[in-house]
C-alpha cells in the first residue's frame, strides 16, 4: 500500500482517459518496491506500444469496470514478479485509488522475435491485473 499525503495528485491521473494511464513508475512505487530502475531495458517506447495494443484487445466491460479504480499501470525494472496490484491510500486512510505494475524484466525473456507471443503474454498479464483490480485484490498476479 502506499500512503499519500497529496492524493489529489493521484486522483488527477484517474480524470485522464484508461489509454493515458500508461507509463514509467513514479517515486512512491519505485521506493515500495525498492527498485530504483525506472527505465525499460526494452525499447521504452515499444514497451509502451505493447501495453497499448494489449488494452485495445481486453474486453469493454472489463475496461469499463476498472476505470474508475485504476490510477494507472506502470512499468519498472527489477520488481521481482510479472505483475503487481497495490492501493493508494490518503492520509486519513480513505482509498484514493489502485495501480498496477509490470516487471520490464520479467518479459524480457518471452522471445522479443516472436511478436504474437509477446503480444498474447502482454494481453494476459494486464487482463489478469485488471481483473483483480475490479475484483479488489492486491498483491502479486503473476511470477
Amino acid at each position: 500500500m502506499i500512503s499519500t499525503t497529496t492524493p489529489a495528485l493521484w486522483q488527477a491521473m484517474r480524470t485522464l482517459p484508461l489509454a493515458c494511464r500508461f507509463g514509467a513508475a513514479p517515486p512512491e512505487l519505485r521506493a515500495l518496491h525498492r527498485t530504483a530502475v525506472t527505465e525499460c531495458a526494452d525499447d521504452g517506447a515499444r514497451f509502451l506500444g505493447e501495453l497499448h495494443a494489449a488494452l485495445a484487445a481486453l474486453p469493454a466491460a472489463l475496461k469499463a469496470r476498472v476505470d474508475p479504480l485504476l490510477l494507472g499501470v506502470f512499468y519498472l525494472d527489477g520488481l521481482g514478479t510479472c505483475v503487481v496490484t497495490d492501493v493508494v491510500s490518503g492520509g486519513d486512510g480513505g482509498l484514493v485509488g489502485t495501480l498496477v505494475a509490470i516487471d520490464t524484466a520479467a518479459l524480457r525473456d518471452v522471445d522479443c522475435n516472436r511478436p504474437a507471443m509477446r503480444a498474447a503474454a502482454m494481453r494476459y498479464l494486464l487482463e489478469e491485473a485488471f481483473d483483480s483490480v475490479a475484483a479488489g485484490r492486491r498483491g502479486a498476479v503473476a511470477r
